[in-house]
C-alpha cells in the first residue's frame, strides 16, 4: 500500500517520526506501507483540520474482495483514544455488509 501527498498533507507526514521499518519513503510524496496492520501514526492534526492522502492499493494476485480500514486517534492523558475513520469495502466481505 502506498500514501500519496501534497502540501500540508506532505509537510504533516514528513514532521511525523515515521519508523522507517514501517513507513518509507520514496520521495516525490509517496510513503510505502510497509506493515498495513501497523499503518502510519503520529500525524498532528489542529482542530477542525483535514488533510486530504491518496492510497494506492495493489491486492495479492487473485484477491479481489478485501477492506482498507482508516482510523483517526486522539492522546489523552498518554493514551489513545479512537474518535472515527472510514471503511472502504471491495467487493463482498463477511462483516462488511454493502448496499
Amino acid at each position: 500500500m502506498v500514501v500519496v501527498a501534497q502540501g500540508r498533507a506532505l509537510q504533516r507526514l514528513r514532521e511525523a517520526a515515521l519508523d522507517p521499518a514501517v513507513v518509507r519513503d520514496e520521495g516525490n510524496g509517496r510513503f510505502e506501507l510497509r506493515d498495513i496492520a501497523w499503518g502510519i501514526g503520529r500525524i498532528h492534526l489542529h482542530a477542525h483540520e483535514t488533510l486530504p492522502f491518496e492510497i494506492e492499493f495493489t491486492p495479492i494476485t487473485g484477491l479481489s474482495d478485501f477492506v482498507v480500514c482508516v482510523t483517526q486517534y486522539y492522546a489523552v492523558d498518554g493514551a489513545d483514544k479512537m474518535v472515527g475513520g472510514q471503511t472502504f469495502v471491495f467487493g463482498k466481505v463477511t462483516g462488511f455488509p454493502t448496499r
